[in-house]
């Protein structure tokens, strides 16, 4: 079972300035009142409440929110800025349309690619399920243009690709 509402009002501070959750009581010898909640795991930050584990972020949106959300998106894609105005709830499809540019993205361009055996730039963009060809370029400018165009019609979020 979740941690309730008043459960996280009761054990948790949370400064919307900062984004950052505090513990309100003491619990134990390594957990003192005034401690930040939380560890660093893969950027989220994560803590263990009544032997369960729970992504900060959304603790945070319970306490703002009173209720618990599907999906959470970081707008800025970074998932240890937890302040209210960077949460947003979201769908799955939704939080793929705002995803940071992939670590192995040699374009610098989402969704667009060298095509070797072309000699061209490929613009392509995966969206309402299906992965949507958007044509072959000379111009990495150009693919980049065909690709953001692509992302307005089909409702990305303007960070989408962004690192």
């Amino acid at each position: 079972m979740n941690i309730t509402r008043a459960e996280a009002l009761n054990y948790f501070d949370y400064n919307q300035e900062t984004g950052g959750l505090s513990w309100k009581l003491s619990r134990g010898k390594k957990t003192r009142a005034g401690d930040i909640a939380g560890t660093e795991d893969k950027g989220y930050l994560r803590l263990r409440f009544n032997y369960k584990d729970y992504k900060v972020h959304r603790i945070i949106w319970l306490m703002v929110y009173g209720r618990w959300p599907d999906q959470i998106d970081h707008i800025d894609h970074n998932r240890g800025n937890n302040k209210i105005n960077n949460l947003r709830e979201v769908t799955a499809q939704q939080n793929a349309q705002n995803r940071s540019l992939h670590k192995n993205n040699r374009s610098g361009v989402c969704g667009v690619s060298w095509k070797k055996d072309k000699n061209k730039w490929c613009a392509e963009i995966h969206a309402n399920g299906n992965s949507v060809f958007l044509g072959y370029t000379c111009s990495l400018f150009r693919a980049a243009c065909l690709r953001k165009s692509a992302e307005i019609k089909y409702g990305f979020h303007a960070n989408h690709g962004n690192s």
